[in-house]
């Protein structure tokens, strides 16, 4: 090694004066390149910056031209055409609108061509200025191409469409071939996006692709730097200069980059680089070989391999001492040879106290045949791998294990001993039960949930909840408690099989009252594992023997308590999950009592409910019956006064004065309008009481609304009144009652005339209305009514303020008659107006043909 090393030594000088002279060649060499390419670069972005202005100036001008700008789509298209027969490097030349649909193009097209999604589009729309594109293939022409955007404004500055160019690729390759290259050098030019739009030499394998050496692409968008040595798109190492033929991002950019190949760059310093390294190595070499003879052949090897097996078996064993999993030795009979920290950290037993013991020591009373079975396997050269089994540590404690058990094998092969790796999954295990024991407390609660939903009656309901409670809960007796100040304590009970309810209800009795007040009166969760601890217990354990105790209520309100006892002859540990599985079985039978208390109570309402209806239903019709009787009566003494005062007022009896014939006329005039009162009050009480009858029959409607018409005409000229007509001339022939009609629509005429000023108008009208139906209106010009107080006007007793302070009063009764005919008919009624402006009452009858004469 020595001498090897002092070989080393004398070269080193000489190496690094050969690689100094070499880098300054190379240098030397290195600036002149990236002169020289820094040139081609400049010239060649100088033609494309010209013809790239040229393209602006071309689409400036297109922009002016009135066939373009106008969007006049035939004119457009002759005079671009005309344009790309003169100026064959434009694959097309064309305008689109703001929208980014083609308006017209130099080549034809059909349909719908929408370029919206174009770059040079949306930067021209954007930027409101010239744009650069990026490579595509164009939807019209099928050709790649770069095509160049012009926004063409508006008046207000605003975009209205774009003029294009679309340069062809085939001409751009064309001028890249024309550029006077060295040998093995190339010319690309690149759009924003890193696609190659034109490459000398090779074009056709390269156009259209994207570039596919990142970092020269990435090293365009910094510009921080002119030129860079990279891996070209052929695979061949160049020096590249490069510049960028625009300076705003947002209008799109294009890039042109020349690539002069290393090789020829460097071919001579690298020539003589080469040839002053080879003499040097072959003078390295035979120093070398002289030095490796001599100690490797009698030294090195030995020693080579005796380390690597050293440090093989250090290796090997510093893995077994570090692992966290037990691993242990042993030979073929079961002693122990190997024990390492893992072991020792898992089974609480070091090295010392083990090596020489049986491996027995370590297994389970129960599991005696276990270990030598595995020894008996390993004999015969088979292994068990992932077995999980029990073992005992040092202090008593059962472990669960997973296993393997392997072999140990001498050089020759041979079967020596065995090796076991063990890992402790006790605490994975009992993850395992907790989560199967929490899954079938789920499984158990889902179960009586549903079970105890199919019935809503109380008693059902308490009993398969703790017949069930007492199968799912391990525990033997299971009673709810109801108490209450109003009633007395309600018992259920339920047990095992060997129990019936009556025992169960003996044994409660036998507790006697004190252990019942204990158990009703409990307002929290009560967990006794072991009822002999204490002594307010001792009576549990006297009768029967119970020791363990639940108790959980299952309400609180104070009317009536209710508990859920549980009860075990066995002592029993309360784990956490326990307590909360038996909680939430409380509260689910809970809400399942309540649900049935709460149905119970429903049904109970509803028949009382259902009671009183009926009570009130009959009271209501009793009055109204009443109330038709009194009206009657009273209606026959009324129509007696209006006979005498007429029979007065014609001088049956002698001569009358003027002054007798006022008051004969005053005593005529209010009897009359009271009996019109009392007759309202008699139909609205038919009608409430049901005796509301309509005899139907097909009417003519426009002919019977001229008879009512005609009936109020006289009242009207007394006050100079006069009726306008609106009825369609055609109405259809519908079932209705004539004479309930009549007095509906009589009733809206006394309404319109009187609160219309005299002298003034009313509107009457009826024609189609929306549907199958007819509609019919009054309008006046009268007072009208407070927007506020129109849904009003139909109630009983009512009067809006509008007729209260116009001084004709009444019974609030005329349009509530009104509306129970039309709805008796199948029809609606309703009101619009505005206050001073009159008011307008609508009704609607349907159109149905009916054979019935009566409903």
């Amino acid at each position: 090694m020595r001498l090897i090393l002092l070989v080393f030594i004398a070269v080193v000088p000489a190496l690094i004066l050969i690689l100094h002279n070499a880098k300054h060649d190379r240098d030397v060499s290195a600036e002149r390149i990236q002169e020289d390419a820094q040139r081609i670069v400049e010239i060649a972005a100088a033609r494309q910056a010209h013809f790239i202005d040229s393209a602006r100036q071309l689409l400036a001008v297109l922009a002016e031209v009135p066939e373009v700008a106008r969007g006049d789509s035939m004119a457009c298209n002759r005079f671009v055409k005309g344009l790309t027969d003169r100026y064959s490097v434009y694959a097309n030349l064309g305008v689109i609108d703001v929208e980014g649909n083609l308006v017209c193009s130099a080549v034809g097209f059909a349909g719908m061509v929408n370029a919206a999604d174009r770059s040079y589009f949306r930067r021209a729309k954007g930027s409101k200025s010239f744009s650069i594109g990026d490579y595509q293939v164009g939807r019209v022409t099928g050709r790649g191409s770069v095509n160049f955007g012009y926004p063409i404004l508006n008046r207000s500055r605003e975009v209205g469409a774009v003029v294009f160019a679309a340069l062809d690729l085939a001409w751009l390759t064309q001028l890249t071939g024309e550029a006077r290259l060295p040998d093995g050098a190339s010319l690309s030019i690149l759009d924003s996006q890193g696609t190659i739009l034109a490459r000398f030499p090779d074009p056709e394998k390269w156009t259209g692709k994207p570039v596919p050496d990142a970092p020269l692409f990435q090293i365009l968008q910094l510009r921080d730097q002119t030129t860079r040595e990279l891996i070209g798109v052929d695979g061949v190492k160049r020096l590249y200069a490069f510049t960028t033929l625009s300076g705003k991002p947002e209008t799109g950019q294009m890039y042109v980059v020349v690539g002069i190949p290393k090789e020829i760059a460097f071919a001579q310093v690298n020539r003589t680089l080469y040839w002053n390294l080879g003499w040097l190595g072959v003078a390295c070499l035979l120093a070398l070989a002289t030095a490796w003879f001599i100690g490797n052949r009698h030294v090195v090897a030995y020693v080579s391999e005796r380390a690597r097996a050293e440090e093989a078996r250090l290796h090997l064993a510093s893995i077994v001492e570090s692992s966290e999993d037990a691993i242990i030795g042993k030979s073929l009979n079961g002693t122990i040879t190997s024990w390492n920290d893992g072991a020792e950290v898992m089974y609480g037993y070091t090295a010392e106290e083990v090596k020489g013991q049986p491996i027995t020591i370590l297994n389970p009373p129960d599991r005696p045949n276990e270990i030598p079975q595995l020894l008996e396997m390993v004999k015969q050269g088979k292994g068990i791998n992932r077995y999980e089994t029990e073992r005992i540590r040092k202090d008593g404690r059962r472990l669960y294990v997973s296993a393997s058990v392997s072999p140990i094998r001498d050089y020759e092969g041979k079967v020596v001993g065995a090796s076991t790796i063990g890992r402790d999954i006790t605490a994975l295990r009992k993850v395992e039960e907790k989560l199967r024991a929490h899954a079938s407390q789920m499984e158990t609660l889902y179960t009586i949930g549903q079970e105890i939903g199919r019935t809503l009656a109380l008693d059902e309901v308490i009993q398969y909840a703790l017949d069930r409670v007492v199968s799912a809960s391990g525990f033997d007796v299971a009673f709810i408690h109801f108490s209450g100040k109003s009633s007395a304590p309600t018992v259920y009970a339920a047990g095992s099989a060997s129990r019936s309810s009556a025992e169960q209800l003996q044994l409660l009795a036998r507790l006697g009252e004190d252990f019942e007040r204990k158990i009703t009166v409990c307002q929290e969760p009560w967990f006794v594992e072991d009822a002999a601890a204490l002594a307010e217990l001792k009576e549990l354990q006297a009768f029967e023997g119970m020791r363990a105790l639940v108790v959980l209520p299952l309400s609180g309100g104070e009317q009536r308590r209710g508990t859920l006892t549980l009860m075990s002859p066995r002592v029993h540990t309360f784990g956490p999950e326990e307590s909360q599985f038996l909680q939430a079985l409380g509260q689910q039978i809970a809400l399942a009592i309540e649900n049935a208390q709460l149905y119970g109570a429903t049904v109970e309402v509803n028949a009382h409910l259902k009671q009183e209806i009926e009570e009130r239903n009959r009271a209501e019709k009793i009055l109204a019956d009443f109330t038709a009787m009194v009206v009657h009566d009273l209606r026959s003494p009324l129509s007696n006064v209006v006979s005498i005062a007429e029979s007065l007022q014609g001088g049956l009896f002698g001569p009358v004065n003027e002054q007798q014939n006022k008051w004969l006329w005053k005593i005529e005039t209010n009897c009359k309008g009271l009996i019109e009162q009392v007759s309202d009050f008699l139909d609205l009480s038919k009608i409430e009481a049901g005796h509301i009858e309509l005899v139907k029959k097909p009417v003519d409607l426009k002919a019977l609304i001229h008879e009512i018409l005609v009936e109020h005409s006289i009242q009207a000229d007394k006050r100079q009144i006069s009726f306008r007509n609106k009825i369609d001339r055609e109405l259809p022939t519908i079932w209705l009652d004539p004479r309930r009609f009549s007095q509906v629509l009589s009733n809206l005429l006394n309404n319109a005339l009187k609160f219309s000023d005299d002298g003034g108008d009313i509107e009457v009208g009826a024609g189609r209305g929306s549907g199958n139906e007819v509609n019919v209106w009054v309008k006046d010009a009268g007072i009208g009514i407070d927007i506020d107080e129109i849904g009003q006007i139909f109630e009983k007793y009512r009067q809006v303020s509008s007729g209260r302070n116009s001084g004709h009063k009444g019974t609030g009764l005329g349009l509530v008659i009104c509306k129970k005919i039309v709805e008796a008919h199948g029809g609606r009624i309703w009101a619009e107006s505005q206050k001073g402006k009159g008011a307008t009452v609508f009704f609607s009858l349907p159109i149905t043909a009916s054979s019935s004469g009566a409903n």
